[in-house]
């Protein structure tokens, strides 16, 4: 590296403050753009993770809705009506979503039937 005036000479060729900074300049804007393709990947885990939950809650909302359902057909004066009710609470025992509550209420009904 030689020193001549107010140029700097590295492997032959002339490097002066503009060079440099163009230098820096690409090298920070690499940097950049590995550490926002990284936040955007995490960021995407992340959304990811909070649309699994939402559409858990929705799911958890609509069994609610069921067993409220199921509970009101097996009360039911109809014997065919009752009877579909019954099934459908049976069929929920062993759904994902029933809590231990869930399936207490539903064992519950079945006893009062019984």
């Amino acid at each position: 590296m030689e020193i001549a005036g107010t140029e700097i000479y590295i492997l032959g060729l002339p490097w002066d403050g503009t060079s440099v900074a163009a230098i820096v300049a690409a090298a920070v804007g690499i940097a950049t753009l590995i550490i926002s393709a990284r936040q955007t990947k995490s960021g995407r885990k992340d959304a990811a993770r909070s649309l699994d939950f939402q559409m858990s809650a929705e799911q958890r909302s609509q069994f609610q809705t069921a067993i409220s359902s199921a509970t009101k057909q097996a009360l039911s004066a109809d014997a065919r009506e009752r009877n579909i009710g019954l099934t459908l609470l049976g069929s929920m025992l062993t759904d994902p979503w029933a809590t231990k509550a869930d399936k207490e209420l539903i064992a519950a009904v079945g006893e009062i039937l019984e």
